[in-house]
This record gives C-alpha cells, sequence and structure tokens, in this order.
C-alpha cells in the first residue's frame, strides 16, 4: 500500500532557527532588519542560507505587527519587456534582499491614468511598503506628492517627489566629443517617440555639446523603440533624405538595429560609411556586429540609489535628489567622417 503523503506545512521561523542552530529570536531579528550589532554577520549569513534551504518566506501580516512597516517596495514602471526595465528590477531586488526586504514589479501602459490611484491603494491597504516609481509625468508625481505616502520617482525632477535619476550631460558630452574628434559635423538623430523628461534631457544634452563644438543636428525622426518594423521604417526614412549627415545618434540602444539594417540596405557600412552612437549600453550594445558604441546608464547604480531612496522615505527620511553621472562606452561604431557624407 502506497504511503500516505504529508499534508503540505509552511515552513516556519522555528525550523529556519533549527536548521540553523540558532534561537528563534535571532531569525526575528534578522528578518526584521533590526538585528544591528546584536548578530555577527556570520550567524545572519547561516540563517538566510538555512531560509534559502527551506524555502522559507518571511510572514509580512508578522512583520507588521511587530515592526510597524511592510518589507515589499513596489517598482512601477511601463514596459517591463523593455531590456533595461528588466535589468532595473532585477538589480533593485538584489539590493532590497540586502535590507531584508523585496521589490516587486508593478507595470503600467503610459495611457493608463489609474496607476498612480492603483499604487497608493496598494500602499494604503498595507500590500506594499513604499513604491519606486519610474518615469511618471509631472501631474503624476504631484498626484503621489499629494497622498502623503512613501513614493520615491526614477527620472523625473521636481519638488515634488524624492527622486533618483541620470546627468545625461558628461556622457552625450563624451558622444559629441568622440563624433567631432572624428571629423563629423553633420549629425541625424534617430528618436524615441516618447517626449519624456529623461528623453529630453539626452537629447537637448548632446544636441547642445555638439553644437558648443561647432557641430550641426540636421536631420530627425522619431520612431518606437519597441516596434521593431517601425524603427527600420524611420531609419529607412532618414537615411533615404536630402539632408547630409555622417553619423546616426540613436537616443535609445534599441533602435541601433534598426539603423544598421537601414544601412546595410542602401550598401553602406558601418562604421565605414556611416557612424553610430546609441545610449543605455544594454547587453544589445555589445552584441551587434560592430559593437556599439553608447552611453552607458547604470541600472545597477539606478536601482542602488533607488531602493536605498525608498526605505529612507519609508523611515520618514527626506532625501535629496541623486543624479547619476553618465560615460561613454567607445567600441566599434565610431570612425572618421565619410568624404561627402548622405
Amino acid at each position: 500500500m502506497a504511503e500516505a503523503k504529508r499534508p503540505w506545512r509552511a515552513v516556519t521561523g522555528s525550523d529556519v532557527a533549527r536548521l540553523a542552530d540558532v534561537s528563534q529570536s535571532v531569525v526575528s531579528l534578522v528578518f526584521s532588519g533590526k538585528a544591528g550589532t546584536r548578530v555577527s554577520e556570520r550567524t545572519a549569513e547561516r540563517v538566510r542560507e538555512a531560509a534559502a534551504r527551506l524555502g522559507y518566506v518571511p510572514n509580512t501580516a508578522a512583520a507588521r505587527l511587530k515592526t510597524g512597516r511592510v518589507p515589499i517596495i513596489g517598482l512601477a514602471v511601463r514596459d517591463v519587456s523593455q531590456p533595461f526595465f528588466a535589468s532595473l528590477f532585477q538589480h533593485a531586488e538584489r539590493r532590497a534582499r540586502e535590507r531584508d526586504h523585496s521589490v516587486i514589479l508593478i507595470t503600467r501602459d503610459d495611457g493608463e491614468t489609474s496607476w498612480t490611484d492603483r499604487l497608493a491603494d496598494l500602499i494604503r491597504a498595507g500590500h506594499l511598503g513604499g513604491a519606486i516609481a519610474y518615469g511618471p509625468t509631472g501631474a503624476e508625481a504631484a498626484a503621489l506628492a499629494a497622498t502623503g505616502l512613501p513614493v520615491v520617482a526614477c527620472e523625473l525632477y521636481g519638488d515634488e517627489l524624492p527622486t533618483v535619476g541620470f546627468d545625461f550631460t558628461p556622457g552625450m558630452t563624451e558622444a559629441a566629443r568622440l563624433l567631432r574628434a572624428a571629423g563629423h559635423t553633420q549629425v541625424a538623430c534617430l528618436n524615441t517617440r516618447n517626449a519624456h523628461p529623461t528623453y529630453l534631457d539626452r537629447r537637448t544634452a548632446f544636441a547642445d555639446a555638439f553644437s558648443a563644438l561647432g557641430g550641426r543636428v540636421t536631420a530627425v525622426a522619431e520612431t518606437s523603440a519597441t516596434d521593431f518594423d517601425a524603427a527600420c521604417s524611420a531609419a529607412t526614412g532618414l537615411l533615404d533624405g536630402a539632408r547630409r549627415f555622417t553619423a546616426v545618434v540613436c537616443d535609445d540602444d534599441l533602435l541601433a538595429p534598426a539603423v544598421f539594417r537601414a544601412a546595410r540596405a542602401k550598401g553602406w557600412r558601418v562604421p565605414e560609411d556611416l557612424s553610430v552612437v546609441g545610449v543605455g549600453d544594454l547587453d544589445l550594445a555589445r552584441m551587434l556586429g560592430p559593437a556599439l558604441t553608447t552611453v552607458r546608464l547604470p541600472a545597477a547604480d539606478l536601482a542602488t540609489a533607488a531602493v536605498a531612496t525608498a526605505l529612507g522615505v519609508i523611515d520618514n527620511q527626506r532625501t535629496a535628489g541623486t543624479r547619476l553621472v553618465t560615460a561613454l562606452v567607445t567600441r566599434d561604431t565610431v570612425a572618421a567622417a565619410a568624404t561627402g557624407g548622405h
């Protein structure tokens, strides 16, 4: 006769304590974030390893009763299919775990007007201790700020919410200098069809730096960064235009493959006939042939700053905005300007 299966039972803190050979109070201290100097890092790591082996998940409701806080942060992003957001979430979750918190992903569409209410309701209901909102509009940031809830904004600067983001000037200035040093005086820009400040800032930073160095942006096209067919159509139209240029600057790495394809269709080589620069330094940039020269946006650093700021806000510590410095990653897609331009 087959042995009857044992009924499922949730793993408890007592189970973790037995495996780690510590008291249950030590387990509670580790997972409540109150270990401090009372528990050595070696012991805390043993507790975490035991919890991982057993699949232990702290009871957030109990944690809230003991500590007055929910150890979960929501990360609200526009489009989870974008590689940058996936990387941001991965790094944010790692940083949060180091502080005995978790991060959950909340997706929203640009046209969804109720997401701010939904995010606020999740915090009020005790499902989230706070949230990180990526790329809210000014009106959305104001709506979130008016709730008085612990919310941090990414890539939006103002007085409404604590913010973290990028300083595009250093990286875009390096890109402008590299192109001018290679003899490029006229460039085209293929931009994401998005009026959000994060894109406007990078475009303005490049245009100002390139103009100050004696260069000119002679053609601009806009398209979707996530619709490859649309991007290819826009890139083809840009390269078929009458204006002359010797390089294309894409305000998102996702647009660069479309430029590569359009150039090949015309029999142009990258970078011999057309130089290309991107923004992002996604994994895609290293995979392209030739590898893409691009302005790096460090998702790991942004995640670290965002989680730290969110935890500070949850603890009622108002923090100043943080801008992370960008830098150019030089690879293989910038060469001397082609004679005569295109």
